[in-house]
């Protein structure tokens, strides 16, 4: 018995099934094609056109705010505070304004904080921000410059023209200004060198004879000019002709 219902069931096992083809759990195989309606497929590219009408938008936005955003730094002397903005006179030609950001870092010209109230007019100032329009700038960070020391050292060139025997002054006949001669104080502390045959030695007062080429190192005090360095070039001299010897008379 028990070997009758084995033989049965594995034959109803191998039959095959019909209904197979229409059960909804089989895969789809691979060259079944899947059909979107036309109203879908036109949302979709409208979709798409909104998506990037949307990001042009964003990047000329983008681009726009860059633009006037645009970092800049100016160096310029305050003429004018108020309680969130300053007049700077810039690059010596112009008048510009400054806003103070609220987060804006102010420093001495030691790298110290500072605050709004401590700057004052005349003090030179390296302002970095944000342009907000032509001469306009909202100042993130703020610079006090050291003052300019007045010009002390000065240097000049060109021929001496004459020399003191009483004292120690010479003048000189500048190459750029040949019309203006200047007169210089030679001191126990200027340094005389004298260039001759590709040679440089120390020189003395005396070696200042007139035509020589000379570039003076010197300051100015007062009303004098006092030589600090003289480098010169003595003048060639010129060999006197010698005159012909008298012939006896006959």
């Amino acid at each position: 018995m028990k070997k009758f219902f084995l033989i049965g069931f594995l034959t109803l096992a191998f039959l095959p099934v019909k209904s197979w083809a229409r059960d909804p759990f089989r895969l789809a195989t691979p060259a079944a094609k899947v059909s979107v309606a036309p109203e879908i497929v036109k949302d979709i590219k409208g979709v798409k056109e909104v998506r990037d009408e949307l990001k042009a938008k964003v990047a000329a936005k983008l681009a726009e705010i860059m633009t006037s955003q645009q970092k800049r730094g100016w160096v310029g002397v305050v003429r004018a505070l108020d309680k969130s903005s300053l007049q700077l006179w810039w690059r010596d030609k112009e008048m510009r304004e400054v806003l103070l950001d609220p987060e804006a870092t102010i420093l001495d010209s030691h790298r110290r904080r500072l605050t709004f109230n401590k700057l004052s007019v005349g003090q030179r100032l390296l302002v970095m921000g944000y342009l907000q329009g032509e001469k306009t700038l909202l100042a993130k960070r703020i610079i006090v410059l050291p003052e300019k020391k007045p010009r002390s050292i000065f240097a000049s060139a060109g021929i001496i023209a004459d020399r003191s025997r009483s004292e120690k002054v010479f003048s000189l006949l500048p190459w750029q200004q040949r019309d203006n001669v200047a007169e210089f104080l030679v001191t126990g502390k200027t340094k005389i060198w004298v260039l001759a045959k590709g040679k440089l030695t120390p020189g003395r007062y005396q070696d200042l004879t007139i035509r020589s080429r000379a570039v003076i190192i010197y300051r100015q005090v007062k009303d004098d000019r006092e030589a600090l360095k003289i480098l010169l070039r003595p003048a060639a001299v010129t060999p006197t002709p010698a005159s012909p010897t008298p012939s006896p008379s006959q």
